[in-house]
């Protein structure tokens, strides 16, 4: 669906970022991957249907990172200041910072950040089903300077599945 570095950042600054960030991890998890969801404040926790855990300062994130390796593929992270060189000592597993664009410039070298908003220009008004509201939501590769809905890359993502699946089971008989 997306395509996740080492160390990636989730801009929330815009109107309905949480949202779509929300959606976006859904669907990753729908998909078999595994995370772990790490926050300060329960209220600003984003809707995940994964493993959650609250942290009080630096020291305890590092202990709480370690204690939730088990079984995971990502660390998500919902906070402005996350000690990434602390938590590279305990592990290599993939990073994912929601923050606001505002603390960017006090992160290392992020290798993939993504922009999450919603688009005022397809709202037609009314009612919005599942799959509509997903073509509202917008992720812009700030790198590579490119934007696509949550919906057409769900879409691309099963559609690249669907054809490798064909491939390697082809392969087999």
């Amino acid at each position: 669906m997306i395509e996740l570095g080492r160390n990636n950042m989730f801009l929330t600054f815009k109107r309905g970022s949480g949202l779509a960030i929300s959606s976006t991890l859904d669907f990753l998890e729908l998909i078999g991957t595994n995370f772990v969801y790490f926050h300060r404040d329960p209220k600003s926790t984003i809707g995940v249907k994964c493993r959650k855990v609250k942290f009080q300062d630096n020291t305890d994130l590092c202990n709480k990172v370690f204690e939730n390796l088990f079984r995971c593929d990502v660390l998500v992270f919902e906070s402005n200041f996350i000690p990434i060189p602390d938590i590279r000592k305990i592990t290599t597993l993939p990073i994912i910072v929601i923050a606001c664009d505002s603390v960017l410039s006090k992160f290392e070298k992020m290798d993939k950040i993504y922009d999450f908003w919603l688009s005022d220009s397809l709202i037609k008004g009314g009612i919005l089903g599942l799959e509509d509201r997903d073509t509202l939501y917008m992720i812009t590769d700030v790198g590579e300077d490119t934007t696509s809905s949550i919906y057409d890359l769900k879409k691309r993502w099963i559609r690249d599945k669907k054809i490798d699946d064909l491939f390697d089971n082809s392969s087999r008989i």
